[in-house]
């Protein structure tokens, strides 16, 4: 078993070295391997769950299936599309859904990545009479995403839009920390903050 401490502020090695040895020092232990979980059964089986609320003036919407684990091969590419699809304001979700419908103030997608696959979702609050609408459009735009090639503009403008986000990752120490535990988790190269704005500038609309 592997122990990561991820420390991020103002502190000296000198200092935090016989600290961390301190707290942690006596720890012993073992863990198996890490496993990633099977894909659960009836993954790809459609299912739509109800809860009524009657006199509500909105319904919560959310479209999910079953995800990729963090390191999946084509993760930069998964986030470009995910980001023009709903990751952000002017994603396609969010142009149909409120600009040219006016179902919602907000929708979005994202992706859950962890260690083994987690969801992907699609989500938003829509007026009341218009959640079936609603849904069919969410569905659409999946297709759409599936069917048809994204435009270079569409790519270029979600890729401007992630590349300036990266120094956000860093803004505070709390985010620091954050950002250096992912590598610990899943096992990423040390460099991949560094090298990741040079890695989306190489994605086509083929990706």
């Amino acid at each position: 078993a592997r122990l990561s401490i991820a420390v991020a502020g103002d502190v000296a090695m000198a200092a935090l070295i016989p600290e961390i040895e301190r707290i942690f020092g006596a720890w012993r232990g073992s863990a198996p391997p890490p496993t990633v979980p099977p894909r659960p059964d009836g993954a790809g089986t459609p299912r739509v769950t109800l809860v009524d609320r009657p006199g509500l003036t909105q319904s919560s919407l959310t479209v999910a299936m079953v995800g990729v684990p963090r390191l999946t091969p084509d993760y930069d590419a998964l986030t470009m599309m995910n980001m023009i699809l709903g990751g952000y304001y002017a994603s396609r979700l969010n142009a149909n859904l409120r600009e040219k419908h006016g179902y919602t103030y907000a929708a979005q997608s994202s992706f859950d990545l962890r260690r083994g696959p987690g969801p992907w979702s699609a989500t938003g609050t829509v007026v009341r009479d218009k959640t079936g609408p609603a849904i069919q459009e969410i569905f659409a735009e999946i297709r759409r995403m599936r069917d048809e090639p994204v435009s270079e503009q569409e790519l270029s403008d979600a890729r401007t839009r992630a590349i300036r986000r990266l120094p956000a990752r860093f803004e505070s120490t709390d985010e620091t920390a954050g950002a250096m535990v992912d590598i610990a988790v899943y096992g990423l190269p040390l460099d991949e903050y560094a090298t990741l704005a040079d890695r989306l500038r190489k994605l086509t609309p083929a990706d």
